[in-house]
């Protein structure tokens, strides 16, 4: 994610293309996974999300790090949350896939950044 090489723990049912390749590139913002590192870098040109897709709820600026929580209702903002939760399957044994996310709040931290919150 972003400049990070991650590697994950547990299996995520992504779409069935995206399950042969032993590296996925996500745009840091929108959530949005790609096969080829170049998809992405093309993505990231058009890509204009510089913050979760949902409301600031709340904002912190401490000593090093500037930080903002962000609320994304799942009705809202489905794809966003639909690939949040794939991500987050990667890293969390006992999570449940939803196919429906409208019935969720989904909360965000981010540091913010000269390029946007990460």
């Amino acid at each position: 994610m972003g400049q990070y090489v991650m590697p994950t723990w547990y299996h995520s049912p992504f779409p069935e293309e995206y399950c042969k390749t032993h590296r996925l590139y996500f745009c840091e913002y929108c959530l949005s996974f790609f096969i080829h590192q170049i998809e992405l870098l093309h993505h990231e040109r058009s890509c204009t999300l510089r913050h979760p897709p949902g409301d600031e709820i709340y904002r912190s600026k401490e000593i090093n790090v500037e930080i903002a929580m962000f609320e994304v209702d799942g009705q809202k903002e489905r794809v966003y949350c639909e690939n949040l939760c794939y991500i987050a399957k990667l890293f969390l044994d006992h999570k449940t896939l939803h196919e429906d996310t409208s019935i969720f709040l989904f909360y965000i931290l981010c540091e913010l950044t000269p390029r946007g919150y990460v």
